[in-house]
């Protein structure tokens, strides 16, 4: 939805703002199976260039793993990975800056993604991936950013891979456990023999209305209270 709003192709609240000579395309995730399927490989592709010759796809539909008659296959005939690389080349084939990719490994086999995270990594140009691979993402991610009610600007971002989005995540969390949770433990006594139903870490003490908090307990009612507030 949120490419989708970007293209300009879903309405939304506020206002999409591109920068100066910002010109984009989409890519969406049923983008293969709105391909004519009377039409060839090489008409498909053909139609969508600019000032091309039909050499000059050829030579670029063979970058896209179509090589000698597979060009003059139709689309009709072609496997979901095979449909899904002439979008990708239809797409990619028309002047822009900026792609907005959504789930493009969705119908790819194991060839098809590699041969795209080459593409993306070789990329003279910017794009922005929605995927739930997340193999595909640590190959091809230079910036990572997560969007969640939870955090104070509304996303979570880091200049980096995947891997490295996950590892300050989770300082980002420990943190919020920390600010959250240490003056609480401070300014409540802690009494070992405290008995009774924990909520929120917090037990009732048996001898009074002191409270005890155990560091498992905290850890594991803080993952709670974060993941939900992630959801939101």
């Amino acid at each position: 939805t949120l490419l989708k709003i970007m293209a300009g192709q879903e309405p939304a609240e506020g206002d999409v703002r591109l920068g100066h000579n910002v010109i984009l395309t989409y890519f969406g995730q049923h983008q293969a199976q709105e391909l004519s399927g009377d039409l060839t490989v090489l008409d498909t592709v053909y139609h969508a260039a600019q000032d091309m010759t039909v050499t000059k796809v050829r030579s670029l539909l063979g970058a896209f793993l179509f090589t000698g008659d597979e060009v003059e296959k139709r689309v009709q005939v072609l496997s979901g990975g095979e449909k899904s690389r002439v979008a990708l080349a239809k797409m990619l084939i028309k002047p822009a800056n900026l792609m907005l990719l959504d789930e493009p490994t969705n119908h790819l086999d194991i060839k098809g993604i590699l041969w795209l995270e080459n593409i993306l990594k070789n990329a003279g140009f910017s794009f922005i991936c929605v995927s739930h691979d997340r193999a595909f993402l640590e190959n091809i991610c230079r910036n990572t950013m997560e969007i969640g009610k939870f955090y104070p600007d509304g996303y979570f971002r880091i200049n980096g891979s995947y891997r490295k989005f996950k590892k300050e995540k989770e300082k980002f969390r420990l943190l919020s456990f920390k600010k959250r949770f240490d003056p609480l433990i401070e300014i409540i006594p802690i009494n070992e023999g405290c008995l009774g139903k924990c909520t929120y870490c917090k037990t009732k003490c048996a001898r009074g209305n002191l409270f005890s908090y155990s560091i498992e307990s905290i850890k594991k009612c803080m993952k709670n209270a974060i993941d939900s507030g992630a959801k939101e």
